[in-house]
């Protein structure tokens, strides 16, 4: 009885040591053996990064993280020439993302997988960037190849967002740091409904000063695009005092950036609100001046 108590013992310890290097099987490494150097310095000379066991076939359970820095005032520029990494996820657990910054809450610049036509640029808003790569047990593909270059590029960006009930923020490139260089960065906010409007707020805007904001600038739209209606557009020191209102469901905002020597720092936030109905005291203040009271 003993000895069949210890053969029974030891038949679930195998099993459990089985288990375990199973488990273990799947799990991802970071080690520069097999993601090679993941410190990576960006110059005027282009370099190849590619995925390891590129172009053959894609390694499986990978976690790499590689950050690129460039010099000091130029930022980072990827090019990714070939993408080909498959997986029946959409994303979620086999991926290439590209990160503005090597902060922990660095934004998101672009994710990729799956097999793209065309080369995809991406550009660093500072001299930092992120490039991470991650794959589970049953990814197949190519993999990435891409090059990396510094410089002084300017960033043109499009940014589409749906406003929340609670507030959200738009930070300038590299908040808190004040931001250096050119910049065409835009952003489309939709309030999530036809019922509500977008509400905007600026926080905190610090911008070169230059004559009638020709140069470097904030501006606010009240529609789709640089087509609709201007509400408030700002530089220097000044901003709008208070909120501003979309008349419908979207709100457009641009920031431009004309040259190498600029630099600020800026912090808009924005929300969704419901739109002002026929007996709103929002249309009650506006009718103090501008309605028929009889009407």
């Amino acid at each position: 009885m003993d000895r069949t108590w210890r053969h029974g013992l030891h038949f679930v310890l195998h099993g459990l040591l089985l288990c375990s290097t199973a488990v273990h099987s799947e799990t991802t490494t970071t080690t520069p053996g097999v993601c090679g150097p993941l410190q990576l310095t960006a110059g005027s000379q282009a370099r190849n990064l590619t995925s390891p066991g590129y172009p053959s076939n894609i390694k499986k359970n990978l976690n790499c993280k590689w950050d690129v820095t460039a010099r000091d005032g130029e930022r980072v520029q990827v090019v990714v020439l070939d993408i080909d990494i498959l997986d029946i996820s959409s994303c979620r657990t086999d991926y290439v993302k590209v990160y503005d910054g090597i902060a922990p809450n660095s934004p998101q610049l672009e994710v990729l997988c799956r097999f793209r036509l065309g080369n995809v640029t991406i550009t660093s808003s500072g001299r930092y960037m992120r490039i991470e790569l991650k794959t589970n047990f049953l990814v197949f593909g190519r993999g990435f190849k891409l090059i990396y270059t510094g410089g002084r590029f300017q960033v043109n960006r499009q940014g589409d967002l749906t406003a929340k009930s609670y507030i959200q923020s738009i930070l300038s490139p590299g908040y808190p740091r004040f931001y250096e260089g050119n910049f065409g960065l835009t952003w489309r906010i939709y309030s999530g409904s036809l019922a509500n409007v977008i509400r905007m707020t600026v926080g905190q805007s610090h911008l070169p000063y230059n004559y009638k904001c020709t140069n470097d600038y904030l501006e606010a739209y009240d529609g789709y695009d640089t087509s609709s209606r201007s509400l408030a557009k700002w530089c220097g020191d000044e901003s709008p005092s208070n909120y501003k209102d979309s008349s419908g469901s979207y709100m457009f905002i641009k920031f431009h950036a004309s040259g190498t020597a600029s630099r600020g720092i800026y912090v808009i936030s924005y929300k969704q609100v419901s739109k002002p109905g026929k007996n709103s005291a929002w249309q009650e203040r506006q009718c103090t001046l501008h309605c028929n009271r009889d009407m």
